[in-house]
């Protein structure tokens, strides 16, 4: 494989460099962050790409010498610029005459042949990505695109991150695709049928009504079909049959037109696969499942456009979840006065079924005028069954105390959520006026069984034993009503105005029974009043505020102040108030950005904000349902405040781009668990001052582009400082963190034949806990990855992928294995000529080292653990792609 590498980029003797400036022929000034691209006319394949600097300038190296070449200048709004071109062999470098893009009018960039469409095109705050250029494997799908896009990363459950912020929001040509599911539409669509993927910061829909700028810190993506797919039936379904009693089924129909978009989607597997219709489980599924699962999805979306003014999208979902896990825990607790060993073993069973129904309309009653109505309605039915058996040991493994207990539980919940956003634009230019209310409110019911026993085991010492038998019953009710409006006023033409008014009402009921068993009628009668209780908890949250935004050019200022008024009340028992709080608090808000060039960007950033206590925090009744463990609840817990600072960069140069971000934070009355041992542990939320976080995110990635192979190379480095204070046996406990995170990745392909990715990643972190009176103690943490897949589309019809991970956790005891290799393969034949068909033979964990371990530590605890997976398994499947256009 390497030495495909080296000889494919030694082949670059007969190459040179052509230079050359890019001019906007109305204003005759340079244009940055124009698109260049080099075509071969021969096939059309790509040669090289570049930005334009601020200078108008580019340098494209690597151009083949004697052959006939296309260069093709893109920018958005502006007439693209295509023109033929072959370099003589006498010079190494050869000077362009200037090129003058004049106005594109009628858009006319729309029609460019798409095999000669830029990889990477700038729109103002959008990038967008020609998915043309992205070679993959055979019937790859849009999540493998993304994790060969610079900058873009896919983790192993398929949450994908963007310069290290979440993408949250995916659309199909604009238009939602399964509500807010962002992993349906990248592992379920195949890349032929998308052209491009955009990428834009995700903004709210006052934000995106105003044009503002996002408030936020995450990311969305839009899909772009094909021209030809516009009008059409496309999908997939594939089955797999293999050992030890493994099956998946899965397939999606998708049809789409001019104005509808309609999905039929369903599965089912016992081998934890996510994706629908992708053929077969991942072979990067390495260590992301813990258990032996069963999935099964069901699912339909239909997106309709009526007319320009209206159009509505509405999608089902039914997904039934199974698992039967069984683990092993080994933890060490330290206290300031005392230590001791936990080992527990522990079973379980559990099975969810949900249904979710999604809807939104928008209507546009005219280019002023904005409106948009959404909802959902979700249910769940839980049923869960547990069985753990724990003993607690002296540090020189004396026995202190035993226990048993298996646990039932069943419950169901109903939620139901509505959003109505509405906004209108005034007659002087940039004065605008919105209003958007949310309503919410949730349903669960659960009753759960605890039978079991604890006793002492101390050597030497009569065993006291005593039993477990109750039953509980939980009702729960909660309703929410967000209500913000905002009215914009432009002051000058560089300093607008923002006036804003929120009110937030919370209203939720806890009410918790539990039953002891009555030995005289053989039934759980007798009502248990240490562990019932009636939880009542009213907030109100009004919060009017001002912001006022200053443009000067390349920078813009924002500063504003919230005033938040708040009142809470938390009734407990019969009806007994026990707490009635007011407090009144400001909140200042600012932020500074300044432009670096049309694609970097530096930004500065102050806010601060609130976080309620939830109601299973404010819960005073003991959980029991570890009798060596018992979390209590704190109804005299507060509210938290966060103040964050900022500071992020990036640029992209179209082949090399960086980011950096670098966040702190630092909380007054921060939610923190309190915990303490007494014959068992106890754990339960309280309010600490003094906690303190700084958190850093650095990337840098580049890629180079010769004749037909591509060489991508990305950095990241993540940083993370915490201080938490707590209570540890009521002495006050200061624990320190500082962990990094390193990943070095090298991606590799040679036109659509072979390729390779690589990463290597090391986390490293160390918990220094300090108690009064006593040594520092300090706990560390390492792991080493290294992962490598290949894919080879050779010879013709045949494609074989490959997958390797090695890890490494030196810090791991009590027998777990600390290196573990991990080998997948897969070989796929196409068998129609049409390439409709194929078969596929998967081979998961070859070597039989797959294993699920976790290693954690906090401010009192060293956690070690290991659960069953699902080991070796070999496939056989065969999957059928639809096309009809």
């Amino acid at each position: 494989m390497f030495g495909l590498q080296v000889n494919t980029l030694g082949q670059t003797a007969k190459t040179a460099i052509i230079r050359g400036t890019i001019y906007d022929s109305a204003s005759q000034k340079p244009l940055e962050a124009a698109t260049i691209s080099v075509f071969m006319m021969a096939d059309s394949s790509l040669v090289s790409y570049t930005m334009t600097g601020k200078k108008g300038e580019y340098t494209i190296r690597q151009v083949p010498i004697g052959k006939r070449c296309v260069l093709v200048v893109s920018y958005s709004g502006l007439k693209s610029f295509r023109e033929s071109f072959e370099l003589s062999s006498d010079r190494t470098e050869t000077i362009r005459p200037p090129v003058y893009l004049s106005k594109d009018i009628a858009m006319l960039e729309e029609v460019i042949v798409s095999r000669l469409r830029p990889p990477v095109l700038v729109k103002r705050d959008t990038l967008e990505y020609n998915v043309g250029a992205v070679k993959t494997s055979t019937n790859a799908v849009v999540e493998d695109v993304l994790r060969r896009l610079p900058g873009v990363e896919v983790d192993q459950d398929g949450n994908i991150t963007v310069n290290g912020k979440k993408v949250v929001k995916v659309t199909v040509n604009g238009q939602d695709f399964f509500g807010s599911d962002v992993r349906l539409a990248t592992k379920n669509l195949p890349k032929d049928i998308v052209d491009r993927i955009q990428v834009t910061d995700h903004k709210t829909r006052e934000e995106r009504f105003t044009n503002s700028r996002a408030s936020g810190n995450q990311k969305a993506l839009n899909l772009v079909l094909r021209g030809g797919t516009n009008k059409g039936t496309f999908g997939r379904i594939n089955g797999s049959a293999g050992t030890s009693d493994k099956f998946e089924a899965a397939g999606n129909v998708n049809f789409f037109d001019k104005n509808t978009q309609f999905s039929l989607l369903g599965s089912i597997n016992n081998t934890a696969s996510q994706a629908l219709s992708s053929p077969g489980v991942s072979l990067t599924s390495v260590q992301s499942s813990r258990g032996i699962p069963r999935n099964g999805l069901a699912g339909v979306n239909l997106s309709q456009t009526i007319n320009p003014a209206l159009r509505f999208n509405v999608s089902y979902s039914f997904n039934s979840n199974e698992r039967r896990e069984n683990t092993e825990i080994w933890r060490q607790n330290v206290f300031p006065d005392t230590a001791y060993n936990y080992t527990a073993s522990v079973s379980t069973k559990g099975k969810t079924d949900g249904h979710r129904l999604n809807f939104s309309t928008d209507i546009k009653a005219d280019s002023l005028t904005e409106l948009n109505i959404s909802g959902s309605v979700t249910g769940n039915v839980v049923d869960g069954w547990t069985q753990n058996n724990a003993l607690t040991t002296s540090l020189d493994a004396k026995p202190i105390i035993t226990s048993q207990n298996e646990q039932k539980s069943s419950g169901n919940s109903l939620e139901y959520e509505f959003q109505i956003f509405a906004g209108r634009k005034l007659s002087a230019k940039g004065r605008s006026v919105t209003f958007s209310m949310g309503m919410s409110a949730t349903e669960r019911t659960s009753n759960e069984s605890n039978v079991g026993w604890l006793a002492s085991a101390a050597t030497g010492n009569p065993i006291q034993r005593r039993e477990l038998d109750q039953i509980g019953r939980t009702s729960a009710y909660s309703r929410q009503l967000n209500q913000m409006t905002t009215w914009n006023e432009p002051i000058s033409a560089r300093l607008g105005l923002k006036l804003t008014y929120a009110l937030n009402l919370f209203e939720s009921t806890n009410d918790r029974k539990t039953y002891k068993f009555d030995s005289t009628s053989g039934l759980h009668t007798v009502l248990d009043s240490s562990y019932s209780n009636a939880l009542e908890v009213v907030n109100m949250i009004s919060s009017p505020g001002l912001i006022m935004n200053y443009s000067l050019g390349k920078s813009s200022i924002s500063a504003g102040m919230t005033i938040q008024r708040q009142r809470q009340k938390v009734t407990t028992g019969p009806k007994a108030t026990y707490r009635d709080d007011a407090a009144t608090n400001i909140f200042p808000s600012a932020s500074f950005m300044f432009q670096l060039g049309r694609t970097g960007s530096v930004n500065i950033a102050y806010n601060g904000g609130s976080q309620q206590p939830s109601s299973e925090q404010l819960q005073p009744v003991a959980d029991i349902s570890n009798p060596l463990y018992i979390r209590l609840g704190n109804a005299t817990l507060k509210p938290s405040f966060t103040h964050n600072v900022s500071l992020s960069a990036q640029m992209n140069k179209g082949t090399t781009f960086w980011s950096g971000m670098l966040s702190g934070t630092t909380s007054s009355n921060l939610i923190v668990e309190e915990t303490w041992y007494d014959s068992v542990q106890y754990s339960r939320p309280i309010n600490t001052n003094g906690n303190h976080a700084l958190i850093g995110n650095f990337s840098y990635s580049r890629s180079w582009k010769i004749e037909d192979a591509t060489l991508q190379l990305s950095l990241s480095t993540s940083p993370y400082w915490a201080r938490t204070v707590s209570l540890s046996n009521r002495e006050r406990n200061v624990a320190t963190t500082f962990s990094g995170s390193q990943r070095i990745g090298i991606n590799y392909s040679a036109a659509s034949v072979f390729s390779l990715q690589s990463t290597f990643s090391f986390t490293s972190s160390v918990t220094r806990t300090g108690h009064r009176g006593l040594a520092t103690m300090k706990q560390k943490n390492n792991l080493t990855g290294f992962t490598l897949s290949g894919q080879l589309n050779w010879p013709k019809r045949w494609a074989l992928d490959a997958f390797l991970s090695a890890i490494q956790n030196p810090s791991l005891g009590h027998g777990l294995q600390k290196n573990v290799i991990i080998i997948n393969a897969s070989l796929n034949y196409t068998f129609s000529k049409d390439e409709r068909w194929f078969a596929r033979v998967l081979a998961m964990d070859i070597l039989g080292q797959n294993t699920s371990v976790r290693r954690a530590i906090t401010a009192t605890m060293t956690e070690e653990s290991r659960s069953n997976v699902l080991g070796q398994l070999l496939l056989l499947g065969i999957t059928w792609n639809i096309k009809k256009f």
